[in-house]
């Protein structure tokens, strides 16, 4: 098989650790190309290096061979990788692990610290080496995707700058602790257990008093750490991410992919950290357009066309909220919430954890959308029963499949493969031209009235344009 020369960025310490063991040449290369899928992972999936990651032994034998396991044994006796734990056999996971029952890895955050070395080495994995994606069930070449970014103007310069200016940035004022975060429910990452969880802010502050710890809140995650532990691995943590998303946009080293699971595209720029996408939007007078309270949104459209839900005053709500864009703002209103944040979170509650899980956020919310939150329950349920415990996640990727239906395989279709513009689809947005902005709104707006989907268009802050797409 013909190897491809790639490049990956690691801390001193992984290098120094990863040079302690007795790998040869060409199982080092294999070690690399592993750290190199977690990273990709990581940035993408969770933006999270600390998270852990399922590798089956599947998705192992194609990015490493049949020899992996010496591998893996040696990378985790000198303690760059680590274990997490087992994934059940009926976790609803990757099309690649369904049936597979296998651990969940990461590489040590304890080595995530030193200066940054460039390392090359040889991939020969026989994993993502398809050159063609499928959209609108038609094979297409991932060049359409690849061509795009590969003209973009990459101003490494301006972006590293702004790598450091962001990393400087964080500090104690960036995060919130203990008594100062106001929500009073929320999923939290517990470093030290190595698991995350849904709880209530008085039982966590309690556990954290217990075990000497705090509890942060950094943008819309939480975590149970050290805060001086969480500020220095995060100050790394963002600017290695910020550096490996600008060097494989600078050496053109592009990954497209259509997630098997949610049917999403994915790409660079899915992953690219928002400071660094403003600039290149800048730099290459792009826009973004983009849809308000999207998966409710699309929620909202599901549940209009099935007979069987009952329109009731509060759906009617719902849809009419979700459509405008408010739902957010209406919340917060309702419930004289601290933040629309808050209100946020109380959806993404309702949406990614389980029927089971019981909070006074669901409680609200039921008051407010019986008919939304009793569909979900039940749809939930109705999972469980087909897939075991972890069904309740087909509810989210049921909404993810409908936005990669609805933006890849329809409009991305007509705008890319029919029209031939430039545009790099972003989940439930689009990269475009200034120039090409308005038809493209125009495009957009005649699907959605075409089937019947009820949504508003975000105006991007460096555009004065917006149309309202509710009949």
């Amino acid at each position: 098989m013909k190897s491809i020369q790639r490049n990956l960025l690691v801390f001193a310490e992984h290098y120094q650790a990863i040079q302690k063991t007795t790998l040869t040449e060409r199982e080092l290369s294999k070690a690399y190309l592993l750290m190199h899928y977690l990273r990709k992972k990581a940035l993408h999936k969770k933006k999270d290096l600390f998270a852990f990651h399922p590798l089956s032994r599947n998705l192992l034998v194609k990015l490493m061979g049949n020899g992996y396991y010496p591998i893996l044994k040696e990378l985790k006796r000198v303690g760059l990788l680590e274990v997490g734990g087992w994934l059940s056999e009926d976790r609803f996971v990757e099309s690649y692990e369904v049936g597979k029952r296998c651990k969940v890895y990461r590489f040590a955050p304890r080595h995530f610290s030193g200066d940054l070395i460039e390392v090359r080495y040889q991939d020969i994995s026989s994993y993502g080496t398809s050159k063609h994606i499928s959209i609108n069930k038609k094979v297409c070449s991932k060049l359409i995707i690849e061509d795009d970014l590969a003209s973009l103007v990459i101003n490494t310069r301006k972006l590293l700058d702004r790598a450091k200016e962001h990393r400087d940035n964080i500090g104690y004022h960036s995060v919130q602790v203990g008594e100062e975060i106001e929500e009073a429910n929320f999923k939290v990452n517990d470093v030290a257990a190595k698991k995350s969880y849904w709880i209530s802010k008085e039982k966590c502050l309690e556990k954290c008093r217990r075990e000497g710890s705090t509890l942060i809140k950094d943008g819309r995650r939480y975590y149970i750490s050290d805060l001086d532990y969480h500020l220095y691995h995060k100050k790394q943590h963002t600017f290695l991410s910020y550096r490996q998303c600008i060097a494989w946009l600078k050496e053109k080293g592009f990954y497209v992919h259509r997630n098997d699971t949610n049917n999403r595209l994915d790409h660079n720029l899915t992953s690219l950290p928002k400071p660094l996408l403003q600039i290149i939007k800048k730099d290459n007078d792009l826009v973004e357009i983009d849809l308000s309270n999207s998966q409710y949104a699309i929620l909202a459209h599901l549940m209009a066309k099935n007979k069987a839900v009952r329109k009731k005053a509060d759906f009617i709500l719902f849809q009419k909220e979700a459509s405008t864009g408010i739902l957010y703002e209406a919340i917060q209103l309702a419930f004289s919430l601290a933040s629309r944040d808050e209100a946020k979170q109380m959806m993404m509650e309702i949406c990614f954890s389980s029927h089971r899980y019981h909070s006074h956020y669901k409680t609200l919310l039921k008051l407010r959308y019986p008919t939304v939150v009793r569909y979900i329950e039940q749809f939930k349920k109705r999972k469980v029963r087909q897939y075991g415990k972890d069904g309740h996640k087909a509810f989210a990727i049921w909404l993810q499949k409908t936005e990669a239906s609805i933006f890849i395989d329809a409009l991305y279709f007509e705008l890319k493969i029919k029209r031939g513009l430039f545009v790099v689809p972003k989940h439930d947005s689009f990269l475009v031209r200034a120039t090409d902005e308005l038809d493209v709104r125009k495009i957009m707006q005649d699907y959605f009235s075409m089937i019947g989907f009820e949504s508003k268009l975000k105006d991007d802050k460096d555009s004065m344009h917006e149309l309202d797409t509710r009949q």
